[in-house]
């Protein structure tokens, strides 16, 4: 059952909630947690607590200081059984609160190697808001207005070996069937923390099809990772539950907001890439047809020429979220956290 706005409004009762950098309910987690922020009594959400570590889904039980091929100190670490015993005493017995919780949010930096508080939640507040144009690789006059690739789903499709945030990634050589958008390198360490979020106006040719944004750190090794990434079906760009119709070759606006949380210092000399794709690596494929992706079948599959708009009358943008702390930084927790 999905809460709604007088169910959190009915909530009395102190919440913990603990999720990942690598955890695959963190979109939910974070979901839950401005619904609350935003439908519940303020005096009651004061004491919704997050805490949000360098994880996967298992290590929000049980932290481990190796996810995969990241690798993190003991620092990273919490003694979750001593935490839950911890939270019902105070929130059952009424003994103190525990001491891990020393702001309503606590989360790891990667890189950094620490933690720091924060009261709410929020994404850093030297958000960047670039626009698409200005990001272009290709830097041809000609090519200023639109970017365009193809997606036919009936095409072979080399996968990347891999797509995991905890290493790095191979991407497939470009073939005309994604486009590329790249940050100058950086000129000094920045910290990215929260959520990109971003405005593609699109033009396609088809009646939906599925649309992902990555977001990559590539570095002076040319080591590419993975940051984050959103994706959404076309037909359902307004609502999850409700399909929009999608005229043939009209402009639309396409708004991507659900992306992963990042927490991570991006060191000077690297830059931020962004590729914007229809083409399934790792999911069910769309054969771009206005039927149900789960009744589509190759009988079905159209290819589809997909524009990505970014002149002065369709200004796409991504907005890349850089901490200020003075600003975002409530409070530094000492390191290790001990109780």
């Amino acid at each position: 059952m999905v809460p709604n706005r007088n169910d959190y409004a009915a909530i009395s009762t102190p919440i913990l909630s603990i999720t990942g950098h690598y955890d695959g309910d963190q979109r939910g987690t974070l979901k839950y947690y401005k619904l609350h922020q935003q439908w519940g009594d303020p005096s009651v959400f004061a004491h919704h607590y997050l805490v949000m570590g360098p994880w996967d889904h298992s290590g929000t039980r049980k932290p481990k200081s190796r996810v995969h091929e990241a690798q993190f100190s003991s620092h990273s670490l919490i003694d979750m059984p001593k935490l839950y015993l911890e939270w019902f005493d105070w929130t059952l017995k009424g003994e103190r609160k525990p001491a891990y919780l020393h702001s309503p949010v606590i989360q790891y930096v990667q890189k950094a190697g620490y933690w720091f508080g924060q009261e709410p939640l929020q994404s850093g507040s030297k958000g960047e808001r670039v626009l698409l144009r200005n990001l272009l690789v290709n830097t041809d006059t000609n090519q200023q207005a639109k970017s365009r690739y193809v997606y036919d789903p009936k095409a072979a499709v080399t996968l990347p070996i891999k797509l995991d945030m905890t290493g790095t990634v191979n991407l497939p050589q470009k073939g005309g069937d994604y486009v590329v958008f790249e940050t100058s390198s950086l000129t000094k360490t920045s910290r990215l923390f929260g959520q990109f979020n971003a405005s593609i106006w699109l033009k396609m040719d088809v009646v939906d099809t599925d649309i992902y944004l990555d977001a990559f750190e590539v570095c002076k090794d040319e080591a590419v990772r993975l940051l984050s990434q959103a994706y959404r079906r076309v037909k359902y760009r307004e609502s999850l539950s409700m399909p929009v119709s999608t005229p043939i070759q009209t402009p639309f606006e396409l708004k991507l907001d659900d992306f992963d949380w990042v927490a991570r210092d991006i060191e000077k000399g690297c830059k931020l890439r962004f590729i914007l794709r229809s083409a399934k690596w790792h999911h069910q494929k769309h054969f771009n047809s206005g039927l149900p992706v789960s009744f589509q079948t190759m009988a079905q599959a159209t290819a589809a020429t997909i524009s990505v708009l970014h002149d002065e009358n369709y200004p796409s943008y991504v907005h890349i979220p850089w901490l200020k702390p003075s600003v975002d930084v409530t409070q530094t927790v000492s390191l290790p956290l001990v109780q």
